[in-house]
């Protein structure tokens, strides 16, 4: 934060991803931190000479080894570092109440709503690039159980296009996921005891579609 510190103040930014679902829901371990600046920050970002202090500075860092796997983009950068990784990026918010009165503890930083997470995987990744990634999937799957609302929500601003394409990919089997081991510590094993419960579970939530078999699972899981 105090690298941060250097450009931005903590108000113009707030943390999202996992990490925030994870310390809502305690459902799994998150090791990386994800930042995004709000509308208010974005013409500080696309000042050059900004970007210029920025990057040189980064640059800096990575050739001493401080930090590694160095990405500096039009509209963010991320990096790892000894705390592990970090991403910072200019996003658009597209949910109501995006930012939540909800502070980290340690920064005071605000953080996003589950809406706002989950919008973002699913559209930013899940339907834009077609990434069906493990740890994304197991959110959206403990998100049916945990918050349906705002899961509901989420999938109601989609277009009938993208919902349309969700199925479409699950139907067909393109939604095997990459990355399976990188859910670590899950609070519920029995989502991910094998490929094929996982993905049929994923598939069931993707495509609005639940079972009875997993609504009885979910409702189990949702006691603990």
């Amino acid at each position: 934060m105090e690298f941060l510190d250097q450009w931005f103040d903590r108000e113009f930014y707030a943390i999202g991803g996992g990490s925030v679902l994870s310390a809502r829901w305690n459902h799994r371990l998150s090791t990386d931190i994800d930042l995004f600046f709000s509308e208010k920050q974005v013409p500080v970002l696309q000042e050059q000479s900004t970007w210029e202090k920025i990057s040189s500075r980064l640059t800096a860092l990575s050739e001493s080894s401080q930090i590694t796997e160095l990405q500096v983009r039009p509209n963010g950068f991320a990096f790892h570092s000894q705390f592990g990784p970090v991403s910072f990026f200019g996003m658009p918010r597209s949910t109501q109440d995006a930012v939540t009165t909800e502070l980290e503890a340690t920064t005071e930083i605000a953080t996003e709503s589950t809406a706002e997470i989950l919008f973002k995987k699913i559209r930013g990744r899940v339907v834009n690039n077609s990434e069906y990634v493990a740890r994304d999937l197991y959110d959206l799957i403990v998100a049916q159980f945990k918050d349906p609302d705002s899961l509901n929500y989420v999938f109601n601003l989609l277009a009938e296009v993208e919902r349309q394409s969700l199925v479409y990919d699950v139907e067909k089997g393109d939604a095997n996921v990459a990355d399976f081991d990188r859910i670590l510590e899950p609070r519920y094993p029995e989502l991910v005891a094998s490929y094929r419960t996982f993905n049929s579970i994923a598939g069931e939530v993707l495509a609005q579609n639940i079972s009875s078999t997993t609504e009885s699972l979910f409702a189990e899981l949702s006691t603990r």
